[in-house]
């Protein structure tokens, strides 16, 4: 699993202890834990209802520099209608403009179970390379996983359960996301964009972390 070996880099970690009904007014953001990751803690996950449930703070976590991304995710829907061409279901995303800005970034899921990285090395329009994805079937539907996604400067690399997963593709990011400092649950506005399912321990790192 994914362990790192020190939180001294923490930005900010998400404590998912809320209810769906309120977790869109709650300061879901707070201070770091100690202690290493291993396994999602029981009865410390956040059900998202692929509808409007989303976790979100004024505070960006923009990749314009060394950033790592962590989360356990658990789906019970990853079917997303024609929107597999934008990345499909989030999990989260900072993003600061309508067109794109350099560094904003979003962490998917197409509805084929493929693990998706997207971040903008160019600002004001779709990046032509910046979606990294995994091969289909990485993730499958109602079963915990820890998936973590960094970049360096300048490769993006995503792990899945602590393994390292090759990167099959990069596609175009698309425009039109809006300004989101830091969302969980989603990447776009539209419903079908939303995650179905839960979320656990997400964490952001302002260092590009290794298993």
């Amino acid at each position: 699993a994914w362990t790192p070996a020190s939180l001294a880099n923490t930005i900010q970690w998400f404590d998912p202890t809320y209810s769906p009904t309120t977790l869109n007014s709650m300061p879901v953001l707070v201070p770091k834990e100690t202690g290493t990751l291993a396994v999602p803690r029981a009865g410390r996950c956040a059900l998202f209802d692929g509808s409007n449930d989303i976790a979100s703070t004024t505070t960006r976590f923009n990749a314009t520099g060394d950033i790592t991304f962590t989360a356990w995710v658990k789906s019970s829907d990853l079917l997303n209608g024609s929107i597999d061409a934008n990345g499909g279901r989030g999990i989260a995303r900072s993003t600061s403009t309508g067109l794109g800005a350099i560094g904003d970034w979003n962490v998917t899921v197409k509805q084929g179970g493929a693990v998706c990285f997207s971040r903008w090395t160019v600002g004001g329009a779709s990046d032509a390379t910046g979606r990294a994805e995994t091969a289909a079937g990485v993730i499958t539907i109602n079963t915990w996983y820890h998936i973590a996604v960094t970049w360096n400067g300048t490769v993006k690399a995503i792990y899945v359960n602590g393994a390292p997963q090759s990167i099959v593709a990069n596609n175009a990011t698309d425009t039109g996301w809006g300004d989101a400092p830091f969302e969980i649950g989603r990447h776009y506005v539209s419903g079908l964009y939303y995650w179905v399912g839960s979320l656990s321990d997400v964490r952001v790192y302002n260092v590009a972390k290794s298993p």
